[in-house]
């Protein structure tokens, strides 16, 4: 949505790839994509021990398809894309897992965390699993309106799209954005949108400025965390 592309080079995906491999070095992506984003990328990106998408506010590892974790699995499953340099086999004749399809598991600990009503509440979450978890169309749960949703982060929310502003929540769970660039129905001057990044914010949630954007999540969460 804020309509840029990114680059990674083929050396920086084998230099991710010997840290894990050769090192025993663990790698965390940590993104303030949204999820749904973060997703769509995963199979151009290195492949890591964690996962972390909206600034922090999801967790997500890695599940061996081939392994007892992955018996039954019928999730999201990444495909990486070959990059120059990468190799189907790591030299001692064993299949090399950073070209091998993945599925994906949330960490629920830290998710039980984020729903907490002080935090971003439950609803955020609801019909945005339909893709990880790999629901079929006639199961899949719709996404709850922010006015609907629970939880302080959706309250303050609220409290925006009550001043005029145009918050950008779609495909968000823990995290919502704030663009000045939608800012075009004539209710949010330039001061009103700089104000943002220096108001006070309800005790237990944070912000941080990304590419013109002012991004609000729970306190716990945010990349300045990680």
């Amino acid at each position: 949505s804020t309509g840029l592309q990114g680059i990674i080079s083929s050396r920086t995906l084998a230099l991710c790839r010997d840290l894990r491999q050769k090192y025993g070095v663990k790698v965390v992506l940590v993104s303030g994509a949204r999820t749904s984003t973060l997703l769509t990328r995963l199979a151009f990106l290195p492949k890591a021990d964690a996962y972390a998408s909206e600034g922090g506010g999801r967790i997500f590892y890695p599940v061996d398809l081939n392994s007892m974790e992955g018996d039954g699995y019928n999730g999201f499953v990444v495909h990486p894309v070959k990059y120059d340099g990468a190799s189907d086999d790591d030299g001692d004749g064993q299949k090399n897992n950073d070209l091998t399809p993945f599925g994906l598991r949330e960490d629920m600990t830290w998710r039980t965390k984020m729903e907490e009503t002080d935090a971003a509440g439950k609803d955020g979450y609801r019909g945005m699993d339909n893709e990880i978890r790999g629901i079929s169309d006639d199961k899949k749960e719709a996404v709850v309106p922010v006015p609907e949703r629970e939880g302080k982060l959706w309250e303050f929310a609220q409290t925006l799209l009550d001043r005029g502003f145009v918050i950008d929540s779609k495909g968000y769970s823990a995290c919502f954005r704030v663009n000045r660039k939608h800012q075009t129905n004539g209710r949010i001057t330039n001061e009103d949108f700089d104000s943002l990044s220096k108001m006070d914010l309800p005790i237990g949630l944070a912000s941080s400025t990304n590419l013109g954007c002012v991004d609000f999540y729970p306190e716990d969460s945010g990349k300045k965390n990680w």
